[in-house]
């Protein structure tokens, strides 16, 4: 039964991607913007599971704000993720729009990390609008893949594929890991830049790392794909909503090295957290706190130790 509903799910799923995908090339961007308002303020009234795990990060992240400053920005991050997740295929099917609204700052920084042809490794996060940071990349020339899972539902993820394969963005996909590993460096032995987001729960596979003052079991892929080939790692963000957008390209990260591995990857995954926790404080609305990022508690020692060190 459950398999039969996921089935259902995913071919209703599919063709309301397929029907916006279509009418998106007509729709004028004004029009869209309206229409992704109104569906993220829609989803935050009748999403309740969602707003509520929404509300509840916001209030761990930020104990000291408002219930009526949690309550907006939740609503603006839904808008976001509503909005500009879907004006994804307005960008794929006029490029022109990509050229005229997304302009890219620091793209020196690139240009520099690519220069030493062993790939780059961009870590990001679930931000704004990041498919449209691969997307403006593509456009510019430069050679782009995403590392992301495999969807849930898998004609829906089919269709994803197809529309990074269209714009120039190549797809490898996080599991079967060994495969995923083969892939991305052979990508980045070829010069090309992979983007990864390291802001997600990891469950017990990642590190603790400290992020809005709680644990955070944290993924460390970039930093280890950064360290086997050598590629450089430069953070990525974009921000901006509606007709304006803005790629920021930050320097090249200096990796903290020491003799201990399970220190250096540690070290680093430290310094990439607060980095990303440092665009959200600047930019709350624009991050889904729709995930779940403490599902994992801590091991007891590790939360004693913590709280000693807080102290």
């Amino acid at each position: 039964m459950r398999k039969q509903n996921r089935s259902v799910a995913d071919f209703f799923s599919l063709l309301f991607m397929k029907l916006y995908y279509y009418f998106s090339a007509i729709l004028p961007l004004g029009v869209q913007n309206f229409l992704g308002d109104l569906s993220g303020r829609l989803a935050y009234h009748f999403a309740s599971q969602k707003r509520e795990v929404a509300l509840d990060s916001l209030k761990q992240a930020y104990p000291e704000k408002s219930q009526t400053w949690r309550e907006k920005i939740a609503i603006e991050s839904f808008q976001i993720m509503a909005g500009e997740s879907f004006k994804v295929f307005s960008f794929i099917l006029r490029p022109h729009l990509v050229e005229q609204w997304v302009k890219v700052i620091g793209e020196d920084n690139l240009r520099q990390a690519l220069a030493k042809k062993r790939g780059v490794v961009a870590v990001s996060a679930h931000f704004g609008n990041f498919p449209l940071m691969s997307l403006k990349l593509a456009q510019c020339g430069y050679k782009i893949g995403v590392m992301a899972r495999p969807m849930r539902y898998k004609k829906v993820g089919e269709f994803v594929q197809y529309l990074r394969e269209k714009s120039g963005v190549y797809t490898i996909d996080s599991l079967p890991r060994q495969q995923a590993v083969y892939k991305t460096l052979r990508f980045l032995r070829e010069n090309g830049i992979i983007i990864m987001q390291m802001d997600q729960n990891f469950g017990t596979g990642g590190v603790w790392v400290n992020f809005f003052g709680r644990l955070a079991a944290t993924p460390i892929g970039p930093i280890v794909f950064a360290l086997r080939s050598q590629a450089p790692l430069l953070p990525m963000f974009i921000i901006g909503r509606g007709g304006y957008y803005e790629v920021h390209i930050e320097p090249e990260m200096e990796l903290i090295i020491s003799s201990d591995k399970d220190k250096t990857i540690l070290d680093n995954a430290i310094k990439i957290t607060h980095m990303i926790e440092e665009w959200i404080r600047r930019y709350p609305q624009s991050w889904s706190w729709i995930h779940r990022r403490w599902k994992t508690p801590p091991p007891p020692y590790l939360q004693q130790k913590f709280k000693v060190q807080k102290v």
